[in-house]
């Protein structure tokens, strides 16, 4: 293509020295100006006739050339699209980069989860046993409940015989405080007629019946069931060592050994 349109820049440079020439010539020599129109018209049919093709070697270069840069002009296109894609392409690069590496933080995390879910497992089986323990536990107590209620149960009914019963000691240690009393009074007197004769300086109250009486005001009945006991052995103390003063043939020893007789009967009664 380049050697084309020089050889036609050539064949104009010929023609222009031609045209000097011949100017140089027609100067010179105005006769011979036929001769120099001769040489003029084949020149140019010369160059008419050699241009020509030329010319239309040329067109036709021109024209490939300008089917090249449309080609070329597409490949640039094509080319920057490609380097658009390259860039894109080294963005997404970037970002899987990025990606890459949140996936190993985030496969650490997913590991740690994982031991924790093992974990986790481990703690629910516990958990599990934990239950069923409970569970035994829970049926070990509902069957300790139940004996304790039927203990209590039976507790409760012989506390409730023994409250009947203890009343019904309570009432008869009333009436034997009474049968004391009275037959403490008739000591009292029989102890102030005989008292002169054989020189016994005692002297009974009625204390010890009154404070027998006020143990009633016990809260614990079983306590003052015992008081009362122990009240009436002193009481019996008190007799024997009155009749130890007294003569044994005396008429006065004799109502007390029996009146002393009845108490330790009475106290073995209760």
């Amino acid at each position: 293509m380049t050697d084309k349109s020089r050889a036609a820049a050539k064949a104009e440079e010929v023609l222009l020295k031609m045209k000097g020439t011949l100017a140089i010539n027609t100067n010179n020599s105005m006769s011979s100006s036929a001769e120099v129109d001769n040489i003029l018209g084949q020149m140019q049919k010369e160059a008419t006739s050699n241009s020509k093709p030329k010319h239309m070697q040329v067109i036709g270069l021109e024209e490939e050339v300008r089917l090249k840069e449309v080609t070329i002009k597409g490949l640039h296109s094509k080319i920057y699209g490609l380097e658009r894609q390259l860039y894109q392409s080294s963005e997404r690069v970037m970002n899987l980069e990025v990606l890459a590496d949140e996936n190993k933080d985030l496969k650490a995390v997913i590991k740690e989860q994982e031991a924790k879910i093992i974990n986790l497992e481990k703690v629910q089986e516990e958990n599990k046993k934990l239950e069923e323990t409970l569970s035994n536990l829970k049926e070990k107590n509902t069957n300790v409940l139940k004996t304790a209620k039927d203990h209590q149960k039976g507790w409760k009914d012989c506390i409730s015989k023994l409250e009947v019963k203890i009343s019904e000691k309570d009432a008869e240690n009333r009436l034997l405080r009474s049968n004391m009393t009275k037959l403490m009074r008739k000591l009292e007197g029989t102890i102030a007629e005989f008292s002169d004769l054989n020189g016994l300086q005692v002297s009974l109250s009625l204390a010890s019946s009154s404070e027998s009486e006020d143990c009633d005001t016990i809260e614990d009945k079983n306590t003052a069931h015992e008081e009362s006991r122990d009240d009436d052995c002193e009481q019996e103390t008190t007799v024997e060592k009155g009749m130890a003063t007294i003569s044994p043939m005396s008429p006065v020893a004799e109502k007390i050994n029996s009146a002393g007789r009845f108490l330790r009967c009475q106290a073995a009664i209760e």
